[in-house]
C-alpha cells in the first residue's frame, strides 16, 4: 500500500482497513492533525446472517489548506497497550 499520497485542496482520499471490532480489535485514530476525517464501519456481512462477521474500517480524508499531513492509526485492543498493526500515511495537499 502506498505510504505518501498528493491532494488538492477539499479532494478526499479514501483509506480502507480491515477490521474485526467483535474479537476486540478495532482501529484507533492516533494523529490526523489539520485533516477532516469522516470513519465508517461497515460489515462483510450484508445481511446479517453472519455473527461475529468482520469488515472494512473505511476513512475519507481530506484538507482545507495546502501542507505536509500524516495521518496514522493502531489496530488493538482498548485494553492493551501494544498494537498488532500500525497505518500510516503522509499526506501533501497543494
Amino acid at each position: 500500500m502506498e505510504d505518501r499520497v498528493k491532494l488538492a485542496v477539499g479532494e478526499t482520499k479514501e483509506i480502507i482497513l480491515d477490521s474485526n471490532p467483535i474479537t476486540g480489535y478495532s482501529w484507533s485514530i492516533i494523529r490526523s492533525d489539520g485533516l477532516e476525517v469522516i470513519e465508517e464501519f461497515i460489515s462483510d456481512d450484508t445481511n446479517g446472517t453472519v455473527c461475529g462477521a468482520g469488515g472494512k474500517q473505511h476513512y475519507r480524508l481530506s484538507a482545507k489548506c495546502p501542507g505536509e499531513y500524516e495521518f496514522m492509526a493502531n489496530y488493538r485492543r482498548s485494553w492493551e497497550n501494544d498494537a498488532i498493526e500500525t497505518f500510516s500515511l503522509k499526506i501533501d495537499v497543494e
